[in-house]
């Protein structure tokens, strides 16, 4: 009888035991949901002065009745006016808890073919906190997304647009990824398959890339007519074959159309197209050219 009882005692205990394990695996992922970074980027691509004088100079853009889903905008920020009208669009009742911030890994640092950051991101004008959770769950299933936060402070595509996420959408977390030009379709492929399984209709998928680089004026015209037509067609392959003459991540961009397309969302709107020309004047000069779009 005393033997039953020691047993039972036993077998009590460590069920108590087991279920205290479990709450506190369950806690700690709960805590992850919330989880802040043990870093911060410094804000090296913000100037307030200018950061405020495009957003009070701009004319202001209607914002969209419909859900917006994701777009395209330009990281040269000499086209500051076209973020800020990228951003005016979203509507304002449009609850926006996850960003995407899709861009090229310009100087090709690092040994992944995706690059992303644990860190937060500082600013005056708030801090941008990465959805630390959603990322390690990718990182989990994908070899090729690495974590690199020096690689990622230097790069502009990625940091030149996070003022403007914590003006416009101050509380939305942020998945930052760099995509190496060594990404081939499949690859971007299984990038997309992880992104759907971790976001919902509060997450918006932004590509920060410039189009057509060092062409005249006229010659930038013809080949960003080339490259738009390609996005209205979702021409992955031909996309994926551009040069800078075009756009300087055309990875980025098939990204973006992979995920929407997941999304079955499959056109968008063209709501600024500009030149560097037009701000400098200069259209024989090397240029550099700029879309927003809006899904």
């Amino acid at each position: 009888m005393k033997l039953n009882f020691k047993s039972s005692l036993l077998r009590i205990s460590l069920l108590l035991a087991l279920l205290l394990i479990l709450f506190v695996m369950k806690r700690t992922e709960f805590l992850a949901v919330d989880k802040n970074p043990n870093e911060y980027h410094a804000p090296i691509f913000f100037d307030e002065k200018s950061f405020f004088d495009v957003i009070l100079s701009s004319e202001k853009i209607e914002e969209k009745t419909e859900h917006v889903s994701g777009g395209v905008i330009p990281h040269h920020l000499l086209a500051s006016d076209i973020i800020v009208g990228f951003f005016e669009s979203i509507p304002k009742d449009q609850t926006v808890e996850r960003v995407v911030l899709i861009g090229p890994n310009h100087y090709e640092r690092g040994d992944s073919i995706f690059t992303t950051s644990l860190n937060g991101w500082e600013n005056p004008i708030g801090n941008v906190l990465p959805d630390i959770k959603a990322i390690e769950k990718m990182r989990g299933k994908l070899s090729s997304l690495g974590v690199d936060a020096d690689m990622m402070e230097q790069e502009h595509s990625i940091g030149g647009i996070i003022p403007f996420v914590s003006y416009y959408l101050p509380d939305a977390k942020i998945i930052p990824l760099s995509i190496s030009r060594q990404a081939k379709l499949s690859d971007l492929e299984k990038l997309t398959s992880q992104l759907n399984k971790i976001s919902n209709e509060k997450t918006i998928f932004i590509s920060s890339v410039d189009f057509s680089h060092y062409l005249s004026f006229s010659e930038a015209e013809k080949n960003d007519k080339v490259t738009l037509d390609l996005l209205k067609t979702g021409n992955l392959d031909r996309l994926l074959e551009l040069n800078e003459d075009y756009v300087d991540s055309p990875e980025s961009l098939a990204l973006l159309l992979l995920v929407m397309e997941e999304r079955e969302i499959f056109s968008f709107e063209v709501l600024d197209h500009k030149n560097s020309a037009d701000y400098t004047q200069k259209k024989e000069v090397e240029t550099t050219s700029y879309y927003s779009l809006i899904y």
